[in-house]
């Protein structure tokens, strides 16, 4: 099944848009269930980024999970989903995102690539963006930056 990145116009507001990209993926079959929600042309720039093992029934659960069952049987009846992968979808390597299924950052890769956590990334105790050293600051920044602790 492909995960992707896209553009949507939230109730098909193209003044109101949410772009779901590498760190909130939707998946292709979501594609369908984003079209039925805000319109069938409120769903644009859709890119194809990864592929990931996920049965038909296990999306089908996981999207019931999030927009409820009876959203699903109005999309896919009580039938399975058909169509788990974007046609002649060619996808990037070496590209960080947000598994929604592991619930891990990982890497796009040709093989699968081993999970990394945000524990593994982040140092410990430090907020994420937050500098760890004084390195690129020069010695005028520094006595104002040591103030503000």
């Amino acid at each position: 099944m492909h995960f992707c990145r896209a553009d949507i116009a939230l109730g098909g507001d193209r003044n109101n848009i949410y772009t779901a990209g590498y760190y909130a993926p939707v998946s292709w079959p979501e594609i369908l269930m984003l079209q039925y929600t805000h319109g069938d042309d409120a769903v644009d720039s859709v890119e194809p980024f990864v592929r990931v093992e996920q049965s038909p029934k296990d999306e089908r659960r996981r999207l019931a999970e999030k927009y409820g069952e009876e959203a699903v049987i109005q999309i896919f009846a009580r039938q399975p989903i058909h169509e788990m992968e974007a046609p002649r979808a060619s996808l990037p390597k070496g590209l960080a995102w947000f598994n929604p299924i592991t619930m891990k950052i990982e890497v796009t890769e040709e093989a699968p690539a081993e999970a990394v956590t945000v524990e593994q990334i982040a140092e410990p105790d430090v907020p994420q963006g937050v500098l760890t050293t004084d390195e690129g600051f020069d010695e005028m920044e520094r006595p104002m930056r040591k103030r503000a602790r």
